[in-house]
């Protein structure tokens, strides 16, 4: 087995960080000297079908001091975090770190191509330490806590932290495959009209990536178990309104969803609330989209906010649905 890097020690001990770039002065030049990917970052990619990752591309940038992001954080000596490299604007950093220096964020489009969004830099006395997040994490300490902050900065001795072991909940082979013809998918969830006449969860999926991720980020264990708590009367909640209208459903974000939003797009005069606006925000869950079954409802969720039923719910996901034992509502 590889030795345990500092870089990987950093990144497996974020919260949330999904990649870490150490770039380092060589003959004047920052250039990527070496780069980390947590084995479920690799998962995901692979199954979202990116070309290659974040990092790799990465490399082939190289940055003067002061120059660019990087450049800027090297100079300055100043830890930095962004809260989304996607929406990144000159005037944002200038006003909160670099004064008048003028800079530019020079992986933008790159950030974009594979849904990066929040990243802290941290200058070492050689280069600079990026780690990077597939969502916009709620500040620096969810990527790097502040005394490994100190530590990088100062040149001490990172803790050594191997990835997580996790194991993977038992599921019905059927969900599995629908969700693994569903790349964007973090989850799946059946549910169910049971005997007492309300919608219970029956089986549901995570992909090794997701759990993974779960462990990493130390979220209190996964959205489908605590989903499992909760029970729909038919039109209760976006759940029970998909089963009692027999008619599929994509939000956008399950954070921010709005009754209007939901009434103006499927439901008609209709009050519909998603019950579960906290659960998702407490495990990163954005899209998803509800898809009705002969006896129940097919819950798909992801980490990223998509932009429509399509990028969610492929149609070789649906062709898998209509092989399963579980068959769409007629």
């Amino acid at each position: 087995m590889a030795a345990v890097s500092q870089l990987s020690s950093i990144v497996e001990s974020g919260k949330h960080a999904c990649y870490g770039i150490e770039w380092q002065l060589a003959d004047g030049i920052l250039v990527a000297k070496e780069v980390y990917n947590p084995s479920w970052r690799i998962e995901y990619a692979a199954r979202a079908g990116l070309k290659r990752l974040f990092t790799t591309d990465s490399k082939s940038y190289t940055f003067q001091p002061g120059e660019g992001l990087v450049g800027q954080v090297f100079q300055q000596q100043k830890a930095t975090f962004v809260p989304d490299l996607q929406r990144l604007t000159e005037q944002q950093v200038r006003d909160s770190m670099f004064g008048p220096s003028l800079w530019v964020y020079k992986r933008t489009t790159l950030a974009a191509e594979y849904g990066i969004h929040s990243a802290m830099f941290v200058p070492t006395k050689t280069g600079v330490i990026e780690v990077g997040a597939m969502l916009e994490v709620s500040g620096p300490d969810d990527l790097i806590v502040p005394a490994l902050v100190k530590l990088i900065s100062e040149g001490g001795a990172v803790p050594e932290v191997k990835p997580a072991v996790v194991e993977l909940p038992p599921c019905a082979a059927w969900l599995e495959k629908v969700a693994a013809n569903c790349p964007e998918a973090c989850y799946a969830i059946e549910w169910t009209m049971g005997s007492e006449g309300v919608l219970k969860v029956n089986e549901s999926y995570n992909p090794a990536w997701r759990v993974q991720y779960a462990s990493q980020a130390g979220l209190p264990g996964l959205y489908t178990s605590s989903s499992k708590a909760l029970a729909f009367q038919p039109g209760e909640g976006v759940v029970g309104q998909v089963f009692e209208a027999q008619k599929e459903l994509f939000v956008k974000d399950v954070q921010q969803i709005t009754e209007q939003g939901v009434r103006d797009d499927m439901f008609s005069g209709t009050q519909v609330n998603f019950l579960r606006a906290d659960m998702a925000k407490t495990f990163n869950i954005r899209s998803a989209a509800f898809v009705p079954l002969r006896s129940g409802v097919l819950e798909l969720g992801s980490m990223k906010t998509l932009e429509n039923m399509a990028a969610l719910r492929t149609e070789s996901g649906m062709k898998a649905i209509e092989e399963s034992p579980c068959a769409l509502a007629k």
